[in-house]
Order: C-alpha cells, then structure tokens, then sequence
C-alpha cells in the first residue's frame, strides 16, 4: 500500500501539468509586449531619473562595477506609453536630458561614455551579456 501511494506521488509529481502548462503559454501569448531599457555600462554614483510624461517611473542611484556590463534593467508595457519617456542622469545642477525615441525597437541599450554622454540604441532582440 506504502509503495503504491509513493509511485502515485510520483507519477502526479512528474505528469506534464496539462492545463497549466496550456495557461502559462497563453498567459505568455496575451502578455503586451514591453520596452526594455539596459543600463548598461559607464555608471559612477549617477542619478539615473525616467519620466513618462510628467510621471517618474524610475530612479535609482547607479554604479557600474568593474567588468560588468550590465548595470540595471527596466522594462514597461508599450501599451502604457501614451508619452515619450525622458530621462535625467546625473545630479541638479548638471543633469545630462534627453528622450529614448518614442519609434525605439523593443530592446534599449543605454550607457555613459566618460560620465558626460548618454549612447542610445535599439534593437528588437535582447541583449547578450557574458
């Protein structure tokens, strides 16, 4: 009897989950497709601020370590985009300004090269990091 409990146990354990695996699948397909920022590299104690419209939706303080490529990431549904996403990096008083074009592929790459320029790219596949 012992046995027969534990072989049920294990069978229901290792069964595919039939329905839900049919519902993670179709959760994935209805899911609405996203812009996806990587802060990439090129970061020291910088302020980094994005506004939707007048809405802040993010802000952190970023530092790259050495070596890594991939600072942070922030991703927000494109159907909540009805504005242009601005952004602020740095302090107040020398902020560096801009937007990431509102046309932008799925995937950003966002970097700083020397702490005074802010590089942005696009593409519609995501990005590799080692």
């Amino acid at each position: 009897m012992r046995w027969t409990i534990i072989l049920l146990v294990f069978i229901t354990a290792c069964s595919p989950g039939g329905d839900n695996n049919t519902k993670n699948d179709d959760d994935a397909a209805s899911a609405p497709e996203s812009l996806h920022i990587d802060f990439q590299s090129g970061f020291y104690q910088d302020t980094v601020t994005l506004f939707h419209g007048r809405e802040k939706v993010y802000e952190k303080v970023l530092t790259t370590r050495e070596g890594q490529r991939l600072t942070d990431q922030f991703s927000i549904p494109k159907t909540e985009l009805k504005d242009t996403l601005y952004f602020r990096v740095g302090t107040e008083k020398q902020p560096l300004r801009g937007h990431i074009p509102p046309n932008s592929a799925q995937h950003v790459g966002f970097y700083l090269t020397s702490g005074t320029v802010v590089n942005i790219y696009s593409r519609e596949a995501p990005f590799e990091y080692d």
